[in-house]
């Protein structure tokens, strides 16, 4: 969530790297959204079926990349990581 989420460059890098498939919510400020319905839920406004209600998916991120292009990028990282 938050406003790099909206990035889709970013999105789809984060999920090759993790191997992992990504989805990114219709409304990006879910942290505002979550403490909202914790308050609603608190008062009695909301109940704890609420988010699943208003929480929608914008778009799913799978990893598309290669395994070997993955681990070259991650081994450039940790190279860079060690120099610093």
């Amino acid at each position: 969530d938050g406003g790099a989420a909206q990035n889709d460059l970013l999105m789809q890098l984060q999920a090759d790297l993790l191997g992992v498939t990504l989805v990114r919510p219709q409304l990006l400020e879910t942290t505002a959204l979550g403490a909202a319905l914790l308050a609603g839920l608190g008062a009695g406004i909301f109940s704890t079926s609420s988010g699943e209600k208003i929480w929608q998916v914008d778009r799913r991120f799978t990893p598309e990349m290669p395994e070997p292009r993955t681990k070259a990028l991650k081994d450039r990282w940790q190279s860079a990581i060690s120099r610093a």
